[in-house]
């Protein structure tokens, strides 16, 4: 079960009515697990997950709209082309006049940047709680029975040198 609704999405994210069925739960839970769940490290993100009335704040305020603006962005093209059994098609509306390739190419651009901007929100937020010993944070730099996953990044493999945070050391 994902941490917010299609309906919420829709309400955070776009400026219109978007009938709920374009955008699926799979969506969602896809942009949760590849977004969200790096930033607030795999056994805090479970553990909210499993404990949500504990985080209200962190999901309704920071998690929420970050996670809106992520399914905004990886929805984005299925909004202007339709895959059925009539083949590929674009979708136009009536009363409306397309954009261009470059607008289009702009606006999707603009959604990654407020999602991006939203995360950077959430990271500060969860610093912050960590830095206070908020004892709701202390999963954060649990990383007990996680193994780091390798990346392979242009043919490279890279070390992943996890930064963890202290006191003294404020970096991640």
């Amino acid at each position: 079960m994902a941490l917010i609704t299609v309906s919420d999405v829709i309400t955070t994210a776009f400026n219109r009515a978007v009938n709920t069925k374009q955008i699926k739960d799979s969506d969602i839970e896809a942009c949760e697990f590849n977004y969200i769940r790096p930033i607030l490290t795999e056994n805090f993100y479970e553990y909210v997950r499993d404990n949500v009335g504990s985080y209200a704040t962190l999901i309704d305020t920071y998690i929420n709209p970050c996670l809106s603006y992520y399914v905004k962005w990886l929805t984005y093209n299925d909004f202007l082309i339709e895959i059925s059994d009539r083949g590929i098609n674009q979708l136009v509306s009536e009363n409306a006049n397309p954009v261009s390739n470059q607008t289009r190419t702009d606006g999707k651009a603009d959604v990654l940047l407020k999602a991006e901007i939203m995360g950077e929100k959430l990271l500060d937020y969860i610093k912050k709680r960590v830095l206070a010993d908020d004892v709701l944070y202390v999963l954060y730099r649990d990383f007990s029975n996680v193994s780091p996953e390798p990346k392979i990044i242009g043919g490279m493999l890279i070390d992943d040198n996890t930064y963890y945070l202290s006191k003294e050391n404020e970096e991640f």
